[in-house]
């Protein structure tokens, strides 16, 4: 952007110089064959230097819109995907949470013995989930990017052991086609040590860190969620975004490996990116 300005400014420098000179002034048919040829050249350079600078603009546009602003839990707009749950002691998962591993990339453990013999396991299952049987693993790793979104049809319950930072919608943004504009989610930031519900409406997917030390969560489900499915069913319609046991996912075209296993791909958009 900057040469093109300077090519049209150096330009014009030298049309006025040369149009001043004195050969021009005694031959007036020349000097305005001259200007004519001059002004052409001016307007392409002129023309030129505004789509670089138009270009420009477009890119630092596309790199705000895809790096996305982080809200704090306080934000009146968390009301529309969950809430924080304080009444439940976390003292002796979080404890157990600082044992587990934090690879360079994501693991998703559903089920963890460990964290399911704890005593918060049956005051959440009594709580919150009214009894329903559930199971008690973690997420944990290195993850900047959304991927995918998915949803269940209960809520699922995100305890983080580390600062981290979620990306949600509302699953009564998809589109009738099953598509869903990536532009409508917001990212949350989840303090260590907190625990958030989000509803069954909300559509989530890994967390992402924040900071460069990684992330570790663990995560509440009703049991057997997430885990393989047992029956094959003909992908229409919804039924093509059933991806595992009470889980429905909409993967992004980046996302290779999610698309290799057979991933529904209908994220619109960006494949947004948490910086930090």
């Amino acid at each position: 952007m900057i040469l093109s300005w300077r090519v049209l400014f150096a330009w014009e420098f030298l049309s006025v110089s040369l149009s001043n000179a004195p050969s021009f002034k005694k031959n007036k048919k020349v000097k305005k064959n001259y200007c004519n040829i001059s002004k052409s050249v001016y307007n392409i350079l002129y023309k030129a230097a505004l789509k670089s600078n138009f270009k420009k603009w477009q890119d630092s546009k596309r790199n705000r819109r895809k790096y996305m602003k982080i809200n704090q839990l306080t934000n009146e707009s968390f009301k529309n995907y969950g809430r924080i749950i304080s009444s439940c002691d976390l003292s002796e998962l979080l404890e157990v949470m600082k044992s587990t591993p934090v690879p360079d990339s994501v693991i998703y453990e559903p089920s963890v013995g460990e964290l399911e013999s704890l005593s918060v396991k049956k005051d959440l299952e009594s709580r919150v989930f009214g009894e329903l049987p559930i199971q008690v693993g973690y997420c944990n790793g290195h993850n900047y990017s959304l991927n995918a979104v998915e949803y269940h049809r209960t809520s699922e319950i995100n305890i983080a052991a580390t600062d981290l930072i979620v990306l949600v919608g509302m699953q009564q943004d998809i589109q009738s086609d099953y598509t869903y504009e990536t532009q409508k989610l917001e990212a949350f930031l989840v303090p260590a040590g907190v625990a958030v519900e989000f509803y069954a409406t909300t559509l989530h997917f890994a967390p992402c860190n924040a900071n460069d030390n990684g992330f570790r969560c663990a995560v509440v489900l009703p049991k057997g969620t997430n885990t393989p499915l047992q029956v094959k069913i003909n992908e229409v319609g919804e039924d093509a975004l059933l991806f595992a046991n009470n889980k429905w996912l909409i993967g992004h075209e980046d996302a290779i490996d999610l698309k290799e296993k057979g991933a529904f791909i209908g994220l619109v958009g960006d494949n947004l990116t948490v910086k930090i």
